[in-house]
């Protein structure tokens, strides 16, 4: 509840209430549910351009004209809104105001509906301003029964987001809303302002409270305010409270604006961070010697971090006697100590020791308790900065930074640039270590590589297109048929590229996108217009936009010829091979005919099974070289597909009344024709033993199911194959010798140990053969 000093509460609402809307910056109109303005502030008069002592009472479509930017001669229809059930509605942020007065407005609005305790419509407020790039605030308020218009007042100001006070001119707080958590309303009452704000920013409330007497017009200003749990801040809108034509008191809005403060400074810290980072690397891309490249550092690092001096020294090493700062930038006031051998004293060592065990760069200053050392101090520096700089090879150096003109306390900010831009710097000391030792070793390089047989080059590819070349072997005249100058004038490109432009092109986008290493084989025109083959190996660097090609070139053309020719060889001899397995096959089914010719002449039945045994033989030889003619690899066979195969055509050959059901299960695997043919013959003779002899017609099953064969293909850990064939049939008779009484069973016998494997017999229930041999997918 709202606390009001010297003043009975009903009073307190109509004088303060009252005026507080009257003062309030956003225009506030208040509608009954008929649209019947109730209110309007000084605020909506002056933009909406009526006399708020004309507009209460009016319908809000006259006082509240608006209008969609894009539909400009359509005024909205406010009235509906009185209907709405929504608990808010927001307006289009491309809403004008039409005002009497200025003309089109540009407004950020919106309004909420009253709905009473019992769920009945009431009426609604209408908040707006000047479209300012924020929202406009948007207010829900919950009304019940027949509340009076200073109630309705504070149902608005109590929806306000804002911290709201009542001062008077010396300061004092005589009445306050919205507190936030860090403040205590009974504490602050009858409390100066003033004594709320920190030292610095006291004038700045003062001038505030100036402009407001000078001029009667609400102002803003920003301060912080002291608060148990630390500085809060805050922004703030001041507005006049009339009273007979005077200014008593001030009515005060404030938004606590710490987090975003926070986030601002987050911002422009890194924002800093970044633009600092990206003058380093400017300064790192650009070309040089490692001695311009240090001083261009060290100028823009002083610069960054508007210090007295900044400097690289080597070597940052205990075991070392001494170091020279390398390179350094300092204002005229303090010079350093450049090119000067700096004795490793015991402080100085401590320091050193301290930078390079450190995560962070070292700070000694008074904030950290600990002060620069002798030597620092023989070169006027009153706090410093320091950090190891620890490239790729070699030892490590020492990097900082001086203050000289007072004892400067180093941020966090601070300290994590200095890290980094220390480790950037490393980074290129390394590259150009490495570079200049590439430079010293390049001389050998070229020596070794007139050596070779191949064409070796150095070219750079600028990011315009533009080709450089920085050498290339004696060979060139050799290899292209050019001469130096022709190349020169030319470039490599148009002579070695230029059946193969868009592909190169390709290419330099993946190097440009990280790729380093490439091998590939292309086709030239020599000068003298011969075509000749190319194994090209490619590197790439990229120093800054342009890429750098170290190439190796070797002539494969007679490589290319002979393996033309071989393939087209190749390509014979399958052909041939094809065409002799399908004169095999052809040949085959020849005989498998004349043994059918043969067996129409045949009258003894034991004779006639024979011949047609033997013709189911031929036919599954038959069988195999179709399946390896049509493969497209001659030397082995798809078991699996030819098992498929095979099958449902030694049933068909049969030709029994009652055929079984025949399951075939077989797992993908390529055998050689030595072990195709053989397995093939077995599942012929065992399949059709199976479907001759396992299912008499006499024979009475014990148990109801139907006939049934399985034929199994399986590999075990692809090393051995298993070929199972059973039935559910009468089984096995002890009679049978496995030593091979039947001519079907001596053939698979022999054809077992032909395959190098072993046989398991079991006899009942039913029969079944379990065959087990090496695969062999070659001869």
């Amino acid at each position: 509840m709202m606390t009001f000093p010297d003043a009975d509460r009903g009073q307190a609402i109509d004088s303060w209430e009252r005026r507080a809307l009257q003062s309030v910056g956003d225009g506030l109109i208040l509608a009954d549910d008929e649209g019947r303005v109730s209110e309007i502030n000084r605020a909506a008069a002056t933009m909406t351009g009526w006399d708020p002592a004309t507009a209460r009472g009016m319908d809000i479509r006259e006082v509240f004209q608006i209008v969609d930017a894009s539909r400009p001669q359509e005024i909205i229809d406010t009235s509906q809104w009185c209907g709405s059930v929504r608990p808010v509605v927001g307006l289009s942020p491309e809403t004008l105001l039409l005002s009497s007065t200025s003309g089109r407005i540009p407004i950020d609005a919106a309004l909420a509906p009253f709905v009473t305790e019992s769920g009945q419509r009431s009426g609604i407020t209408v908040s707006f301003r000047r479209r300012t790039g924020y929202e406009a605030k948007e207010l829900q308020i919950n009304l019940s029964g027949n509340r009076s218009l200073e109630q309705l007042h504070s149902a608005v100001l109590k929806n306000l987001p804002e911290a709201v006070f009542e001062i008077d001119r010396s300061g004092r707080i005589v009445a306050v809303k919205h507190l936030p958590v860090y403040l205590d309303k009974k504490t602050v009452l009858e409390q100066n302002l003033f004594e709320l704000i920190t030292e610095e920013y006291k004038y700045t409330l003062q001038a505030a409270l100036g402009r407001v007497l000078s001029n009667g017009k609400s102002t803003d200003c920003e301060f912080e305010l002291q608060a148990a749990e630390g500085r809060r801040w805050w922004a703030v809108d001041l507005a006049p409270l009339w009273e007979e034509g005077q200014i008593p008191h001030f009515l005060l809005i404030g938004r606590d604006q710490t987090e975003l403060r926070a986030v601002e400074r987050s911002s422009r810290l890194h924002v800093s961070y970044l633009e600092s980072m990206e003058r380093v690397n400017g300064v790192i891309e650009g070309d040089g010697d490692l001695q311009s490249l240090l001083l261009g550092l060290m100028k823009v690092v002083r610069e960054i971090f508007d210090c007295d001096r900044a400097f690289v020294a080597y070597p940052a090493d205990l075991q070392s006697p001494s170091f020279k700062v390398v390179a350094e930038a300092a204002v005229a006031e303090y010079p350093g100590a450049d090119s000067a051998e700096i004795p490793l004293t015991e402080s100085t060592s401590a320091i050193i020791r301290d930078v390079l065990s450190s995560r962070l760069p070292l700070r000694l200053d008074p904030n950290s308790g600990r002060l620069p050392g002798e030597t620092a101090r023989s070169y006027n520096v009153k706090s410093e900065l320091l950090t190891a700089m620890i490239p790729r090879t070699g030892r490590p150096w020492l990097f900082g930074l001086h203050q000289c003109s007072f004892a400067r306390n180093w941020r966090d900010d601070e300290q994590r640039l200095l890290r980094d831009i220390g480790r950037r710097i490393a980074d290129a000391i390394s590259n150009l270590v490495l570079f200049g030792n590439l430079q010293n070793s390049e001389e050998r390089f070229r020596k070794l590589a007139e050596l070779t047989s191949d064409f070796c080059y150095q070219i750079e590819i600028r990011e315009d297109g533009r080709e450089i070349i920085r050498w290339h072997t004696d060979r060139a005249k050799e290899f292209t048929g050019y001469s130096t100058e022709d190349i020169a004038q030319l470039g490599l490109e148009r002579i070695l590229y230029s059946l193969q432009l868009e592909e190169n092109k390709r290419l330099m986008q993946r190097f440009r996108s990280g790729t380093t290493h490439v091998t590939r084989e292309y086709c030239f025109n020599r000068k003298d217009g011969q075509k000749r083959w190319v194994a090209e190996r490619l590197r790439a660097e990229m120093r800054g936009t342009t890429v750098v090609l170290y190439g190796g070139l070797r002539d494969v053309t007679e490589r290319r010829e002979t393996s033309e020719r071989l393939a087209a060889s190749l390509a014979e001899k399958d052909a041939l091979l094809k065409e002799i397995h399908h004169r095999v096959k052809n040949n085959l089914q020849v005989i498998s005919s004349l043994l059918n010719l043969q067996s129409k002449t045949i009258d003894d039945r034991r004779a006639l099974a024979a011949f047609r045994d033997s013709q189911d033989r031929v036919r599954t030889m038959s069988l195999i070289h179709e399946k390896l003619y049509t493969s497209p690899n001659l030397s082995r066979i798809e078991f699996d597909s030819y098992l498929r195969t095979l099958v449902p055509q030694i049933v068909r050959s049969i030709g029994a009344a009652a055929q079984p059901l025949i399951h075939i299960e077989a797992a993908e695997a390529a055998l050689s024709v030595g072990q195709a043919i053989p397995s093939g013959l077995i599942i012929n003779e065992l399949l059709t033993n199976a479907i001759k002899y396992a299912f008499p017609a006499d024979w009475q099953r014990k148990r109801k199911e139907a006939d049934k064969i399985v034929v199994q293909f399986a590999l075990e850990n692809n090393e051995r194959c298993r070929l199972h064939i059973a039935d559910n049939g009468i089984g096995l008779d002890e009679s049978v010798d496995t030593g091979g009484t039947t001519i079907g069973l001596k053939l698979v016998m022999t054809l077992v140990e032909q395959l190098g494997g072993s046989i398991t017999i079991d006899r009942n229930p039913g029969a079944a053969f379990t065959i087990s041999f090496p695969l062999r997918t070659h001869e």
